[in-house]
């Protein structure tokens, strides 16, 4: 992983914090994180199952859209999985 991508994925888990302590969980907020990981989706099946998840969220819920309760649960995954990956770069 590169200085970029170390960087990047600072950013993403910044942001789930964000969504995690409720700062923003709005369906926009969402989407930037979804954007966000487009450019690992094709490398990472993991990160591209939790980015598609991402840009069906509805804070409501609704057919085929995961609610809030739903999302977090999956945003607090994706942290997990971020911190992992950075710590996998540590010198």
């Amino acid at each position: 992983m590169n200085s970029e991508d170390i960087e990047s994925f600072k950013i993403i888990a910044k942001m789930c914090d964000k969504f995690i302590f409720g700062i923003d969980r709005s369906k926009n907020f969402a989407l930037q994180i979804s954007a966000r990981l487009d450019d690992y989706a094709d490398d990472d099946e993991y990160l591209d199952e939790t980015r598609v998840a991402l840009s069906c969220y509805q804070p409501g819920g609704g057919e085929f859209l995961f609610n809030e309760k739903d999302m977090l649960r999956k945003v607090i995954a994706l942290k997990a999985y971020v911190n992992k990956l950075l710590s996998n770069n540590d010198p």
